[in-house]
Order: structure tokens, then C-alpha cells, then sequence
């Protein structure tokens, strides 16, 4: 549900870890979850899984849609990423600095947090 979610979103940041990101769930065939998500009609039988990011939602469900929860995902990742730049920019720069070395990488990166952050 999504006061699940939330509740996980909030232990995460409670850790204060140095890296820690929501994945989509997908079940994967042959599992008893994706048997389950087949049944309750949460996913179509074609579904195609050689699609799958882990931060694009697969299933449809009573609690919330594919598409929420594909933007929760992302702006979570983006929100942990400029909250590591906040808490300890030298940890940023060590782990993340070479994508910022080309300009055009850099511009982008700040488009995608900007739009990501921006819809929340």
C-alpha cells in the first residue's frame, strides 16, 4: 500500500546511509508473486518483462498506479542523491564527480533533478 511505502521511504531516511534507493517491484514469471499479480489483475498476461527499470512500475493495483509509483522511484533516487551533495559533498564529488566533468552530462543531470524534484 502506499503508507507502506511511505513507512519504507521513512525508515530509509532515518538510517542516514550513505546510498539507499526504491526500486519498482516487477514479479518475475513463475513466481508465486507473479502468479498472484496475474490473478488479482494487477499486470496483463503479455506483459513484456525484458522491459523492466528498476525505477518504472510494471503493476496496476487497488493502492496506486504504474505511473505513481515509477515517479515515487525517481524522485526518491533524485532526492538521495542531492541529499548525499547536502550532507556530504565530498562523498558526491568522490562517487559521482566524473559525470560531471562533461558539461553536457551536467546540464542534464540538472534538468532531470529539476523536473524530478520539481513534480513531487
Amino acid at each position: 500500500t502506499r503508507a507502506q511505502i511511505d513507512k519504507t521511504i521513512a525508515f530509509m531516511k532515518s538510517l542516514r546511509l550513505e546510498a539507499a534507493n526504491l526500486f519498482a517491484f516487477f514479479p518475475l514469471p513463475g513466481t508465486p508473486a507473479y502468479n498472484t499479480c496475474l490473478e488479482r489483475g494487477y499486470i496483463p498476461q503479455d506483459y513484456d518483462f525484458t522491459e523492466n527499470s528498476s525505477t518504472r512500475g510494471a503493476l496496476n493495483t487497488e493502492h496506486f498506479t504504474a505511473e505513481e509509483i515509477t515517479r515515487l522511484a525517481r524522485t526518491q533516487w533524485t532526492r538521495n542523491y542531492v541529499e548525499l551533495l547536502g550532507r556530504d559533498p565530498m562523498m558526491f564529488l568522490r562517487r559521482y564527480g566524473h559525470l560531471l566533468a562533461n558539461p553536457r552530462t551536467a546540464i542534464e543531470l540538472a534538468r532531470r533533478v529539476g523536473r524530478r524534484l520539481g513534480k513531487d
